[in-house]
């Protein structure tokens, strides 16, 4: 159970880690 939890922290966690990184490069490719 705390491993699963520990699991989606991590993939939830590197999701926002991600978007985050796939805007910044769509807003520095629309420049």
């Amino acid at each position: 159970m705390l491993f699963s939890l520990v699991k989606v922290e991590i993939f939830s966690s590197s999701l926002e880690f991600l978007s985050s990184n796939s805007l910044a490069l769509n807003s520095r490719s629309l420049r």
